[in-house]
């Protein structure tokens, strides 16, 4: 099991000559790449009598430490039959079978950051409006997390962008690593050429001190 940080580290590492050593095993790869890298290692893993599933995972580091991940997958049935338990394991308290087709399991992952990414965005805005104006965050936040939004997204945020509001007195944008940057831009490349303004704008957005 593999989970690097983008598609050139993997494929530094996953050589021909690492495949050698596996032939007969299975890679689980739960790292965040392009789709048509993702393709492009599934093709050199069957070259090499190696079995190849795309497991990219949903899930922040508390949610880890909970087991409580979200896991979209593809790959050959035998092969995710025997990633299954594997995944389970780590910590997936769902799984999603995407099917066989290689990029189907991580356009889902990319889909999935993208929205998060775009809900965060604009509820951290939404307080900070809500805060310009002379409301009190806390309360906006609580309230509009218990009825029109009461989702566990906006819920498990509510309370990361809330503790920040409690150390600086001010509303953050709820992001502390360059990973949405990232992921945004693999949503972009992927998208492309079709038009993407949403997520044009979220990668300027994100990247922004």
């Amino acid at each position: 099991m593999t989970a690097l940080w983008d598609g050139e580290v993997v494929q530094q590492i996953i050589t021909s000559e690492l495949l050698e050593l596996l032939r007969g095993g299975l890679h689980i790869s739960t790292s965040t790449i392009l789709p048509d890298t993702s393709r492009k290692l599934a093709a050199l893993h069957a070259a090499h009598g190696v079995g190849f599933v795309e497991a990219p995972i949903l899930g922040r580091p508390e949610a880890v430490a909970a087991k409580q991940l979200w896991v979209p997958y593809a790959g050959a049935a035998t092969d995710k039959a025997r990633a299954k338990p594997v995944l389970e394991a780590m910590g997936a308290q769902g799984l999603f079978d995407l099917g066989e087709a290689f990029g189907a399991a991580l356009a889902t992952k990319l889909a999935g950051n993208m929205m998060i990414v775009s809900a965060v965005r604009s509820f951290s805005e939404a307080l900070q409006m809500a805060q310009h104006a002379g409301a009190d965050p806390k309360l906006v936040a609580n309230m509009l997390t218990s009825s029109l939004f009461d989702a566990p997204l906006y819920q498990g945020y509510r309370q990361r962008l809330l503790e920040g509001y409690a150390q600086t007195g001010t509303i953050g944008t709820g992001f502390v690593s360059k990973i949405p940057e990232k992921d945004l831009g693999l949503f972009v490349e992927t998208a492309a050429p079709s038009a993407t303004p949403i997520g044009e704008l979220l990668r300027t957005l994100v990247s922004m001190p």
